[in-house]
């Protein structure tokens, strides 16, 4: 765990202050400290190169994913004609021109 020396209490906020080069030791504390919504300023030296805070936007529920009904919409397009074997390769060929 972090020491008192690695993560330090800022001005009696609710931030507190890591080294960047600490930060690879002592990743479990860090996410700790932000699960309880603390925020934590990353410092190199006296200089805080970055501020991490918790999420703080509500968790929204996950609705179950519903697969579309392709054929159906594919249906109210064009129809229920079934168009004879080798129509697709017809078109295709007639679109290209004479060879």
């Amino acid at each position: 765990m972090a020491t008192s020396e690695t993560i330090r209490d800022m001005e009696g906020a609710k931030v507190q202050r890591i080294q960047v080069d600490d930060l690879a030791q002592h990743l479990a504390t860090l996410e700790q400290e932000l699960s309880e919504g603390r925020s934590i300023e990353l410092a190199r030296g006296e200089t805080v190169v970055a501020e991490l805070r918790a999420k703080t936007s509500p968790v929204r529920e996950e609705k179950p994913w519903v697969i579309p009904d392709f054929m159906g919409q594919m249906r109210e397009v064009f129809g229920d004609y079934v168009f004879p074997t080798g129509t697709g390769l017809k078109w295709i060929n007639e679109g290209r021109g004479p060879k």
